[in-house]
Parts: C-alpha cells; structure tokens; sequence
C-alpha cells in the first residue's frame, strides 16, 4: 500500500430500511479498481493536480461498471468467503479490461445473492474512495 491512501466513511443516524436511498456501491471494486483505471485511463482524472485517488466516472466510458451499483448491507453472519475464491484473477488478466468487468460484475452476482441485512444506526461504513458509490436515486420507505 502507498503511505497515503484515503478512504470515505459514514455512521448512520438511523437504522436502514431497504430501499431507503441509503449508501449504494460497487462491491469488491477495491480489488479491482488498479487494473480497471489502469486500462481505461480516460476518467478525467488529472492525477498530477489531484492525485491518483481522486477519479469521475462517465455513464459514457464506465456504465459496464455503473450499473454494478447496489445498496449498502452488512455482511450476514452465515455468508462464506470463499464463495469469491474464484475471483482472483490469474495471472494476465489485469491486462484484459473484458476480464476484469467480468469479475466485477460476478463479484456483484454474488453479493445480490446475499440475504439482506440492513446497517444499523452507529454502525461505521468504510470504503476506498475509489469505489464507485452513490446515495440512493429512489426512497421506497413512509419516511421523508
């Protein structure tokens, strides 16, 4: 890791309720976020005023990705790890950026899998700002 790397958090000040238009991410793109900028080097990013953690992302260039975007959940207890073993890339692949969407997108099959456990208020969400997230576009609760 680079001595500096930032990261984004939040504590909820209430508990979720799906479809909230609570905080929405792409899961598990940290792990693939090096290869994918590294392929697709047209992201706006002006890395020598901004640094290289800072990054736009184009429904245009990234919508293979975008559209990748689910709710925020705590991981259920009874979830197993190793169900992403399959998930690491083998060696070569960071250089196919048609792979590396692949892996995102059946990173996200798998968490939509997931039964569904809402975060609770107090509890602390941490991402890799380079993750692609977003608040929710929808709000499906009787709450304003």
């Amino acid at each position: 890791l680079e001595s500096f790397r930032p990261f984004q958090s939040q504590v909820p000040l209430k508990d979720q309720e799906r479809g909230d238009s609570g905080l929405e991410v792409v899961p598990g793109f940290h792990v693939w976020c090096e290869s994918y900028f590294s392929l697709l080097p047209r992201h706006g990013r002006n890395v020598a005023k901004y640094g290289p953690f800072i990054t736009k992302f184009f429904k245009r260039h990234d919508s293979a990705v975008l559209d990748c975007i689910i709710e925020c959940q705590r991981i259920p207890d009874s979830w197993d790890p190793s169900s992403l073993d399959d998930q690491i890339l083998p060696d070569g692949t960071e250089n196919n950026i048609q792979q590396v969407i692949k892996h995102i997108k059946n990173t996200v099959k798998e968490h939509r899998k997931l039964e569904f456990v809402p975060y609770q208020e107090g509890d602390f969400i941490l991402w890799d700002i380079r993750t692609p997230h977003m608040n929710g576009d929808r709000n499906d609760t009787d709450i304003p």
